[in-house]
């Protein structure tokens, strides 16, 4: 087994992030600043500098660290089921197991996270296993960028991009103390501090957390257990200059066993990531804003399985290391650009015997063009050159008006991306599993895609997005089974490119506004697939969210309905569609004293039965009813 390599070994982790995540003042209130910033936040996302959503013509959504706290919405994966177009869930088990984003139909391979301007891991490495051990503590927002996006963020960029920046403190500094304990013999724990020391801003977090989750008889034990730690500092140099340092790590442990008629089976697993990021932000002029980003990622995982027929161990550990320098120039008036170039090096070796490194170079610009004020174009291209795999081009075009007088605006965008290769797709390898075959000629897989939208206001509290979607995969890369095995025989398999184009389309609807002088508020998220070729993902999907805020307490409640869906390839027979499901969620708090904050929250309120997936026989059950309560203590 590869030993793991950790930059930080025994970090003294206290707590849980999100739930308490903008517990002290975030919250959406009925001022009238408030509500256009919740029907129009602002954007880091969709052009690397922070501007409004209506500046760029991407589908983008974001949902501000107030939203999170309110709901006690700590998962990465749940809290993006209010977006448009995404579902987050895990189809291998409940909370600890792998966790997978699909976006307008894609996989989770389609798409990237960015964290601090740092892009977390390339084609080399999925993001399966920092999904699966991830909290949104110390975050003002989170944001996700629909569609191919390989302009601004390369390879892998094609369903889209999921972003968030640590949070730092502005003022005197406060801080919480966070507990919560609950059905499952679940707790989480945080300890938090957010300020500023003369010119030095920081945010500084730390999280432990523990579930049983809900076990069944095939799958009798999950205990997953989580420690994360956060910190944020950023100096103010001066009024044109200011460095910001971050740092995200966690170390998740996963312990499971099942039971079937064949037998049992016990795993052991430990992730543990660190991510650092130092951000230089430099106003060079009014008209010339530059950021150096420096980004390091290290991942290390390692399992021990057991079982009825003898046990086997298994490890992997990823680095990689980015420079990206933006600048945003405003050339005139009506025509702004954002241009830059970026270096990566990524290394991965596992147990198996599979090493190797490789370093891509880019160059990219994308423009902004508003020859009027209502009417806004946006052009770029990026081309990027890979060690292994040569050269590739990346445009997009768009296209966006806004009617001022009806609250109107309508867009239009065409992109094309790509997702490159690595050789663990290319090269041959064998394990007890499988016997790879090689296959030096995979190409790169390419979408392109388009997208036509509008966004209506209705009235002054509320808006509606509507956004129709079609993207075209072209060289999709697959796994052919040349030979089916069974242990100890492996199946022999080669890595290919599918002939043809593979379809995703759909249509995207959301809703948001408040009633009652901004007491009670909303959020509807609806997309309805239409053509699913790559992986069967439900055909509906529904998730809303409704609270009313008293001042003193708050209660809440949510609900997620979808349709079946088998995760898998449309036609492998392996892969079962499962049922269609509801389940509902509550939630509230109470606001005891200026200090001391009680709440609690009840998911799968009706017990919803369901299964999350099933594959080759195995069905894997979600969590039932559960119920969980803490307090906050703030200072």
């Amino acid at each position: 087994m590869i030993e793991k390599v950790k930059a930080q070994k025994g970090l003294v982790l206290v707590g849980f992030t999100a739930c308490a995540l903008g517990a002290q003042g975030e919250e959406v209130s009925a001022q009238a600043g408030e509500k256009v910033e919740q029907l129009a936040p602002s954007t880091v996302l969709a052009s690397r500098f922070e501007e409004p959503v209506d500046g760029t013509v991407s589908s983008v959504s974001v949902l501000r660290g107030g939203e999170l706290g309110r709901m006690q919405d700590y998962r990465i994966t749940e809290s993006l089921n209010l977006f448009p177009g995404i579902q987050g869930l895990s189809t291998s088990g409940q909370r600890g197991n792998f966790e997978s984003v699909l976006v307008r139909g894609l996989p989770t391979r389609y798409s990237q996270v960015v964290v601090d301007g740092v892009r977390v891991t390339d084609s080399s490495n999925g993001l399966n296993n920092f999904l699966s051990n991830t909290q949104l503590g110390l975050v003002d927002r989170i944001e996700f960028l629909r569609g191919p996006q390989s302009v601004l963020y390369g390879g892998e960029a094609v369903g889209g991009v999921l972003g968030y920046a640590t949070k730092v403190g502005d003022g005197e500094p406060e801080g919480f103390l966070y507990g919560e304990a609950g059905s499952f013999d679940s707790y989480r724990a945080a300890l938090n501090s957010t300020g500023a020391v003369g010119d030095v801003q920081y945010g500084v977090e730390l999280g432990r957390e523990f579930t049983g989750n809900d076990t069944y008889s095939a799958f009798p034990i999950q205990d997953y257990t989580l420690n994360t730690a956060m910190l944020g500092l950023k100096w103010n140099v001066n009024d044109d200059l200011s460095v910001k340092f971050s740092y995200r790590g966690a170390d998740g442990n996963l312990i499971t066993r099942t039971e079937d008629q064949w037998g049992y089976y016990t795993s052991d697993v430990d992730t543990d990531y660190h991510l650092f990021a130092l951000n230089t932000a430099l106003r060079v002029n009014e008209s010339w804003n530059s950021l150096l980003t420096l980004g390091y990622y290290e991942e290390a995982y390692d399992a021990d399985f057991d079982g009825s027929y003898g046990g086997s161990v298994f490890g992997s550990d990823t680095d990689r290391f980015s420079v990206i320098w933006s600048n945003k120039v405003k050339l005139s008036e009506k025509l702004d650009v954002v241009a830059g170039a970026e270096y990566a090096s990524t290394g991965f070796s596992n147990s198996n015997g599979r090493d190797f490194g490789f370093s891509t170079y880019a160059a990219f610009a994308n423009t902004y063009f508003r020859p009027v004020e209502n009417l806004l174009f946006e052009a770029g291209a990026r081309y990027d050159e890979h060690e292994e795999y040569g050269g590739e081009v990346a445009w997009n075009l768009g296209v966006s008006y806004d009617f001022v007088q009806t609250g109107t605006r309508l867009r239009a965008r065409a992109a094309e991306s790509y997702r490159t290769p690595v050789l663990a797709d290319s090269e041959a390898f064998q394990d007890i599993f499988v016997n790879q075959l090689a296959n030096p000629d995979l190409e790169t897989e390419e979408v392109l895609g388009f997208e036509l939208g509008v966004d209506q206001e209705i009235g002054q509290d509320h808006l509606l997005q509507v956004t129709y979607f079609y993207q075209q995969l072209d060289n999709a890369i697959y796994t052919e089974t040349i030979a089916p095995g069974m242990w100890p025989n492996p199946s022999t398999t080669q890595r290919q490119n599918s002939e043809g184009d593979s379809l995703v389309s759909g249509v995207e609807t959301a809703l948001q506004g408040s009633f009652a002088d901004g007491s009670t508020s909303y959020r509807i998220a609806w997309t309805a697939q239409i053509k699913e070729e790559v992986v069967d993902v439900p055909d509906h999907m529904l998730s809303a969210d409704l609270y009313y805020d008293g001042g003193a307490w708050l209660v809440g409640c949510g609900a997620t309905y979808l349709t079946g869906a088998s995760y898998g390839n449309p036609d492998d027979v392996n892969f079962v569609e499962t049922d269609e499901r509801c389940v509902a969620r509550l939630y509230g708090h109470y606001q005891v004293s200026e200090n001391v904050k009680l709440h609690g929250r009840i998911e799968n309120v009706f017990d919803e039965e369901y299964v999350l997936s099933d594959i080759y026989g195995s069905r894997i059950q979600g969590q039932g009813f559960g119920a969980f309560a803490g307090v906050t203590l703030s200072w």
